[in-house]
């Protein structure tokens, strides 16, 4: 069995998270819940750019 690089590792754990947060998002309603909602928002923004650079990274190893 394959081990799996570091980056692919830490893939996983960004693709796990923004599965969640994108799960989470959903079940939030109303304006009670604006604060919460923008800041995970923010997060989705930072997982993207870490999966970007993971992407980039691996591109160039290969």
């Amino acid at each position: 069995m394959r081990r799996h690089s570091r980056e692919e590792d830490f893939r996983m754990l960004f693709l796990v998270l923004s599965k969640e947060i994108r799960e989470l998002k959903r079940g939030l309603q109303g304006d009670s819940w604006e604060f919460v909602l923008s800041r995970i928002e923010d997060i989705e923004k930072e997982l993207d750019l870490m999966l970007t650079f993971l992407q980039v990274e691996e591109d160039k190893k290969a």
